[in-house]
């Protein structure tokens, strides 16, 4: 539990220093960082197979080490990029292809994956008499439908969908591992 609540502060950390990460370019670590609060965030769904019963634990636990594991290697394989692209040993034009590769999709799919994990964990907390729990984790699963629009948005290159807004897709992602992170001391 003490890892989830070090990347719980180091997510609210990066929030208050990120302007000036960004002005002095500092992207590497702002991804590095992000890598290490996704390693932290890996207890959570293992947390939650431990203490909950179900017949759909397993596929939740599942979907929940694969969104924490492939935003942290999406995360980890960015700040790689930024590091590589500082060296001037590729083209910055090749860079931000593969840069392109490793961010949008990844975490685009990952996010979905959160909603559906989100959804399911949220039944799965109602089934064990965690109601309001349940309740408010089941609703952050209807975050599937915004993933969904940035999906559709990459997949038809801005024709359709929503634009992915970082600010509210980090603060999404801080306040349901918040809530987590308490609602794991209650169930």
């Amino acid at each position: 539990m003490q890892m989830i609540l070090i990347g719980i502060l180091a997510y609210l950390l990066l929030f208050v220093f990120a302007r000036y990460f960004m002005k002095h370019e500092y992207f590497a670590l702002i991804h590095f960082l992000f890598a290490f609060i996704f390693i932290c965030f890996i207890q959570v769904p293992v947390i939650y197979f431990e203490k909950l019963h179900s017949e759909f634990n397993s596929l939740m636990f599942i979907l929940g080490l694969l969104f924490t594991t492939l935003m942290s290697l999406s995360m980890f394989l960015q700040g790689i990029c930024n590091l590589v692209s500082n060296t001037n040993l590729f083209s910055n034009h090749f860079m931000d292809k593969i840069f392109n590769i490793i961010s949008d999709p990844i975490e685009i799919i990952s996010n979905i994956l959160k909603s559906v994990w989100l959804l399911i964990l949220g039944f799965i907390l109602i089934q064990n008499q965690d109601i309001i729990l349940g309740l408010v984790v089941m609703v952050w699963g209807f975050t599937f439908v915004y993933y969904a629009n940035i999906f559709s948005n990459y997949i038809t290159k801005g024709k359709k969908g929503f634009k992915p807004n970082t600010l509210i897709i980090n603060l999404e992602t801080v306040v349901i591992f918040i809530i987590l992170y308490i609602g794991a001391f209650y169930i």
